[in-house]
């Protein structure tokens, strides 16, 4: 349908250099002589002067009515609708006319401001018929160009009624035939109004258009040329000639007319798609993409500039730009052959296979030309890859029916026979294609295999040796008798007849490789391995060569040339999963994690979809991501391997210690009692049980779960360690002591001591809590743990220097340590040792200077030694970091009341009384502020 619409920001060219020529003229204007000038230059039809001289008689003027409603006359006239609309807009302002508010609504019409149309319309009493049937063709125009004909239809039968047929009243017919595809009388209407109005310039396109779609190319660019000489101030108009040289292939004519409009118009919506269209079709992809993407920076929803886009995205190999972009064509238009068929595609191109043969099942047959048939053959590919021969096989005759020629198809319908799982379905569609290709061996060689897999050895050795006579100088007659006679395992007479294809090609790994598993079924290891290496002599990448080496010297015990081979495989496969998985494992079980994470994350991302070897790779990095504390990705990669193996009672363990680590202890249990049920004897699965229950505070079921772990696994240090802990739990201490003291009878481990010296703790029983540790560390000097913790235990029972004489060996065992130093600071400062106290609290300080507890040891001794200033801006800072701390807060106050700072001060201990009331210092923090007082 014709679009009548003009955009306001079109003419703004036209206004700049007509608003320039206004001031042009003599700087005392004639109003009487310039009117009388204009009208002149009107009846000339030379509008641009025209309308200069009515500006100057409304500069003159303003209350020249007459003067706006010509104005507006000329705009209308070369195409400057907005400007016509203003002019009118005040006329009607200034008195109500029919005539002006007719004008009014025609202009508006062109402007697509529907509703305004309507309201300026809306009371037309006493109107004249000719008005009146006017204001209601154009009403019904209005209706149809918003797609509402039945509206229009009745608007129209008003007109008509009133028996006076006008130019508006006839485009308006024309308009109601072509809503219901009448083009014959759409086109006699719109002759009827050239008939009253020829320089009806929406009629004149509407009659372009209709011709075009008549083929009368040279009639209809003429009408379209002429409407746009008219209205020369409407380069909106420069579009219609651009359709028609698109229609009739005239390429450079086009290129022309595009160059004009978006000169003038830069970010012209249709301009810019023809543009993107020609530049694709001249293969120019940059440019394409550049013009298309310039449309959809204004209309997003431009589904044809998507279709460029992404046609010139993916010639331009950028295939994740591409994608975006047909996934807006085909989500808007599910069925549109050419966007599947892109999608397809890009698809292919992104690696998604699956997808793309998935897009493909869409199209109907009919959808396809010989250009679809690399596209027809890789998704027949991809569904061979996954199994799915009934659809591979459609595919590949698709295919065949374009290129009945094309061999390679042929050979791709044969692998599809080849390798479907009815066997004998496969060996009638092989004969088929064999005697369509009798001279291709290709196809008698997947006989002689899918005869193999029927088990059929009299054929298979009867086909190979006719196959061996046909083809003497090549031996894979000879090789397909070996791999019969070693299916059927008489292995020696199939190392002759691979020692036989071997002297024919010695040069063919495979018969080397056929050898070597000769050997290896033999248990020849040392002829295998011979034949291994015969085969890298040919070809010294071969990973399969290289794995088997590996494995012959793994077990022969010999780890460092296993590795050589593994590490001899990985330089030339380094994306290998094949070669990285064995290198994994030996990280994995050789306790080191760093490499193992590292190369399972590399293949993880490499590999992304699931296959066997993947599911062990997710299972080791699962369990090596424990190792750093990475739980929430060791859930992941867990959790997929649990949903690829769910009875792998490892796969539950592990990623019940996970979601224990996490202290998402509900899933833990779930995950636990799922590796209980695969296996209940696995000593890691029943000590997990039981922490597990300690950790809920499951106090009778764990003691349960112990005891069932004692008849499993008696005299075990781990179970008096777990029962131990329980004994704690419940307040049995002397239980719980003489469990950790048998346990350490057993393992003398430091965690354990500790253990042991936290229950005395717990118990009151300071002094042997500190015994036991001294003991302990008169034997193992060395225990840094050990040391720390009796240090603290020293500190809080208030033996200082014992404390002091531990923390400084502990200084010399480790590097400087914010806790040692810290400590050491507050100890001798108890001690009055300040200069000595000093050092280690500034030491402390430079080693964590965003510590409070830091700053808070730091501040009190710079206060006993004077410098109130330093204090109390440590103290300050330290408040910051430690808000809720009224140790800090006390020493503040000190340090401003120190600093002269009363007031201050007053606010820190008023704020420190009231929200700590258990404070171990209140009495002395109240008197403090008595004192203040």
């Amino acid at each position: 349908m014709i679009s009548l619409r003009v955009k306001p920001y079109i003419v703004s060219i036209l206004y700049l250099s007509l608003t320039l020529l206004v001031g042009c003229g003599e700087s005392s204007i004639n109003e009487q002589e310039a009117y009388e000038k204009a009208i002149a230059f009107q009846q000339a039809n030379e509008h641009s002067s025209a309308i200069i001289e009515f500006k100057n008689v409304i500069k003159v003027n303003p209350e020249r009515n007459d003067a706006k409603r010509q104005l507006a006359d000329s705009y209308i006239y070369i195409g400057m609708y907005p400007f016509a609309e203003k002019e009118l807009t005040k006329a009607l302002a200034q008195q109500d006319s029919p005539e002006v508010k007719l004008k009014l609504a025609k202009v508006l019409l062109m402007l697509n401001n529907e509703s305004r149309l309507k309201k300026v319309l809306a009371e037309r009493e006493d109107w004249p018929v000719e008005f009146e049937v006017d204001a209601l063709a154009v009403t019904a125009q209005a209706d149809l160009l918003a797609n509402r004909p039945e509206l229009a239809l009745a608007t129209l039968k008003q007109a008509k009624d009133l028996d006076l047929v006008t130019a508006e009243l006839l485009f308006a017919s024309a308009l109601q035939a072509l809503s219901f595809d009448d083009q014959e009388e759409a086109l006699a209407n719109v002759n009827l109004a050239l008939g009253k109005e020829p320089e009806l310039v929406k009629a004149q396109i509407l009659k372009g258009q209709l011709l075009m779609d008549k083929q009368e190319f040279e009639a209809a660019l003429a009408l379209f040329n002429h409407a746009a000489t008219l209205q020369y101030a409407n380069p909106e108009l420069l579009i219609y000639p651009v359709r028609l040289y698109m229609q009739t292939n005239q390429v450079e004519l086009a290129h022309q007319q595009l160059d004009k409009l978006i000169k003038i118009i830069p970010n012209h919506i249709e301009a810019n798609y023809f543009r993107a269209y020609l530049q694709l079709q001249a293969k120019d992809y940059e440019q394409a993409l550049a013009s298309a993407d310039k449309v959809l920076k204004i209309d997003n929803d431009h589904i044809a500039a998507h279709f460029i886009s992404a046609a010139s995205a993916y010639s331009l190999k950028q295939y994740e730009k591409a994608f975006s972009h047909v996934s807006k064509v085909t989500y808007a238009y599910p069925s549109y052959a050419e966007g599947l068929k892109l999608k397809a595609a890009i698809q292919f191109k992104l690696g998604d296979e699956l997808a793309a043969t998935e897009t493909l099942s869409a199209l109907n047959a009919s959808d396809f030309n010989q250009q679809d048939i690399g596209l027809l053959k890789a998704a027949g590919q991809t569904r061979l890859q996954n199994d799915d021969f009934l659809m591979s096989q459609q595919l590949f005759e698709q295919a065949a029916q374009l290129a009945q020629d094309d061999k390679s198809i042929d050979l791709l319908m044969a692998q599809t026979a080849f390798l479907q799982p009815n066997v004998d379905k496969g060996i009638e569609l092989l004969e088929e294609i064999k005697k369509k290709l009798p001279d291709q061996e290709e196809i008698e060689v997947a006989l002689i295999v899918s005869h193999l897999k029927k088990g059929d050895f009299n054929e298979v050795l009867q086909r190979a040796k006719a196959l061996q006579m046909r083809l003497p100088e090549q031996g894979v007659g000879l090789v397909l008798q070996g791999i019969a006679y070693a299916l059927n395992q008489q292995l020696d007479l199939a190392e002759q007849a691979f020692l036989a294809a071997r002297e024919i090609e010695p040069t063919n790994l495979g018969t080397l490789q056929n050898l070597a598993a000769i050997a290896l079924q033999q248990k020849d290891y040392d002829q295998a391995k011979q034949y291994y290496l015969d085969a890298l002599t040919i070809d010294k990448t071969d990973l399969s060569s290289l794995l088997q080496l590996y494995l012959l010297a793994q077990r022969k015990n010999e780890i460092e040339q296993g590795l050589a081979y593994l590490r001899q495989a990985l330089q030339y496969h380094p994306d290998s999963m094949a070669a990285n998985l064995p290198m994994i494992e030996y990280f994995y079980f050789n306790n080191q994690p760093q490499q193992a994470l590292v190369l399972a994350n590399n293949m993880l991302e490499k590999h992304p979809q699931p296959t066997p070897e993947q599911a062990k790779i997710l299972f080791y990095s699962g369990v090596v991501l424990q190792y750093y504390k990475q739980w929430e990705e060791a859930k992941s990669r867990l959790e997929s391997f649990v949903d690829r193996y769910p009875a792998s009672y490892l796969g539950h363990f592990h990623l019940a210690t996970v979601y224990a680590m996490s202290n998402e202890l509900p899933a833990a249990r779930s995950e636990l009692d799922k590796a209980i049920q695969a296996n209940a004897f696995y000593p890691p699965i029943a000590m997990l049980d039981i922490r597990l229950l300690l950790s809920q505070r499951e106090f009778v079921a764990a003691r349960r779960a112990i005891q069932g772990y004692r008849e499993k696994f008696p005299n075990t240090v781990v179970v008096d360690e777990m029962q131990a802990r329980l004994e704690l739990a419940q307040g049995n201490f002397t239980e719980s002591i003489n469990l950790y003291q048998q346990a350490l009878a057993v393992s003398e481990t430091n965690y354990l001591v500790l253990q042991l010296a936290n229950v005395h703790w717990s118990a009151g029983q300071v002094d042997q809590a500190i015994k036991v540790l001294t003991d302990w560390l008169n034997k193992y000097d060395s225990d840094i743990l050990s040391r720390r913790v009796l240090a603290d235990y020293l500190m809080v029972a208030g033996r200082d220097q014992e404390a002091i004489d531990n923390l400084v060996k502990l200084g010399a065992q480790v590097k400087p340590d914010v806790h040692v130093e810290n400590n050491l600071a507050w100890l001798y400062q108890k001690q009055g040792k300040t200069d000595l106290a000093l050092g280690h609290a500034e030491t402390a300080h430079d080693l964590a200077p965003d510590n409070a507890g830091v700053m808070d040891t730091l501040a009190v001794i710079l206060l006993q030694k004077g410098d109130g200033i330093t204090a109390e801006r440590l103290l300050t800072r330290a408040a910051q970091f430690a808000p809720d701390d009224p140790d800090i807060q006390y020493h503040l106050a000190q340090a401003m009341i120190k600093n002269g700072k009363k007031e201050a001060a007053k606010v820190v201990l008023e704020k420190l009384i009231s929200n700590h009331q258990d404070y171990p210092a209140l009495t002395e923090s109240k008197a403090l502020l008595m004192s203040l007082s």
